[in-house]
């Protein structure tokens, strides 16, 4: 029984460290991708929205939404 109890506790403390995490990065995670779309379209940080979502399995879905104003125009270089 306590040992079951023990193993029960241990799973809650790494399911909560796991949904704590993202949430401890989001800000971080947010201004990196902002710059990066910035390089391809006009975007207002503002109007992005970043979540990460953690499965029961354990994985993580990234889900971004962005108003985008306009694409930019990307000249490439071959030489």
């Amino acid at each position: 029984m306590d040992a079951n109890r023990s193993i029960d506790r241990l799973k809650n403390v790494l399911v909560q460290d796991k949904e704590q995490n993202p949430v401890k990065i989001m800000g971080i995670l947010k201004n990196d991708i902002t710059k990066l779309l910035s390089n391809y379209m006009e975007v207002d940080g503002d109007d992005v929205d970043v979540n990460l979502l953690v499965n029961n399995n354990g994985s993580y879905d990234l889900v971004i939404k962005s108003v985008v104003r306009r694409v930019k125009v990307i000249q490439t270089f071959v030489g």
